[in-house]
């Protein structure tokens, strides 16, 4: 009678994808294609108490921001685990307590600081633009990026999000607008590995 639960074959492939943007939909597909029970919403998570911490698995805050992207734009319910809005590392430990570490409420760093700011920005347009949350998802993969584009059944919003795994490009209409930056971008763009934009496309 559950109705959700932790989906941990997309935790797994968050934590140690193969660099494929395929991932993907894997993650989005429906979750009766997957194995659960029907009526069920799978919880996406990118960090527990079993693993050692994501920080340590992707040291680098943009590449780590880059996983978190898939969270925010997840039609259903996401988890974090404690400190991973820092990127914290550890769990080397007793393999029965791996991700343990000592709980802090403020960044020691430069790049604790811009990847608490960035998820906080992150799950801030979550709860502002419902088709992040509860949009059926139109998903476009080549082997260098994933483009996301979700749309709310009820308001008819679309949000897009572009999460290049590598430098790329990507046309943009003119006078877009990146949510997570405030850049403004035009026709074509060369992008970044590992650094999402996210925009509303013009109709």
């Amino acid at each position: 009678g559950v109705r959700s639960c932790f989906d941990l074959q997309s935790f797994d492939l968050l934590l140690y994808d193969s660099g494929n943007p395929e991932i993907v939909r894997i993650m989005y597909q429906d979750p009766l294609s997957r194995g659960f029970d029907y009526g069920v919403i799978p919880n996406i998570v990118i960090g527990n108490h079993d693993r050692k911490r994501i920080g340590e698995i992707y040291p680098d805050v943009h590449e780590l921001f880059y996983h978190y992207c898939y969270l925010g734009f997840y039609s259903g319910p996401v988890s974090l685990f404690y400190n991973d809005e820092f990127g914290v590392k550890g769990g080397e430990g007793n393999p029965n307590d791996r991700g343990r570490v000592s709980g802090k409420l403020a960044p020691d760093t430069p790049e604790e600081q811009w990847l608490y700011d960035s998820v906080r920005k992150l799950f801030n347009l979550r709860r502002s633009h419902p088709a992040m949350w509860r949009g059926t998802s139109q998903i476009e993969v080549d082997a260098k990026k994933a483009v996301i584009r979700k749309t709310d059944p009820v308001t008819g919003e679309e949000i897009v999000l572009v999460m290049p795994r590598y430098d790329t490009s990507y046309t943009f209409d003119e006078g877009t607008v990146d949510l997570l930056t405030g850049e403004t971008f035009s026709g074509e763009t060369s992008l970044r590995a590992f650094r999402p934009v996210v925009f509303i496309p013009k109709r």
